[in-house]
């Protein structure tokens, strides 16, 4: 299910406000990261499942999944922000 251009435009706006200088080295569990996002849990893990979304990183001695804020921010970027020009 690809995203509408307001989809696009909704999601380039936020993470760009959220960007400023530094990358957050935060880490996000997937609720939290397809919130960033503004997509629902179904839509993110098919990003993940298709090699469109980086893969998430598993916490030593455990086996909770979590992502980089900073790199979320850098692949919405990259990835949406090219397309809102």
């Amino acid at each position: 299910m690809p995203l509408s251009q307001l989809d696009i435009d909704r999601i380039a706006e936020a993470v760009s406000k959220k960007v400023k200088g530094e990358r957050s080295k935060r880490f996000l569990r997937g609720p939290k990261a397809a919130e960033m996002l503004g997509v629902k849990m179904s839509y993110f893990y098919e990003l993940i499942k298709r090699d469109d979304f980086p893969p998430p990183f598993t916490l030593p001695d455990s086996s909770v999944k979590v992502w980089l804020e900073g790199d979320i921010e850098d692949w919405a970027l990259s990835t949406y922000g090219r397309k809102r020009r």
